[in-house]
């Protein structure tokens, strides 16, 4: 997350659509993204990771660029998903 542009607290309540930050750069990656967890514990490294589904994205091939459409799914470990092109 970018620096200084995180909106929300520990123990905030997340709506759909509400920003919770910018993403910034941590190092040495191609592009700015994040990495993603649903769990059930506040603290770090103590819960267990729960499901989510997304309500629409992008899944895009590694090989061609290609985007594939979903909607209302999981994605799936090591996926490379886009939310707007």
């Amino acid at each position: 997350m970018k620096t200084g542009s995180i909106h929300v607290r520990v123990g905030d309540h997340v709506r759909k659509g509400q920003v919770i930050g910018a993403i910034g750069s941590s190092g040495d990656a191609r592009e700015p993204h994040v990495h993603l967890e649903v769990t059930d514990a506040i603290k770090t490294m103590t819960g267990e990771g729960l499901p989510y589904v997304i309500d629409h994205y992008s899944v895009i091939d590694p090989k061609t660029g290609a985007l594939s459409p979903r909607t209302n799914q999981l994605p799936l470990d090591d996926m490379m998903i886009d939310f707007g092109r």
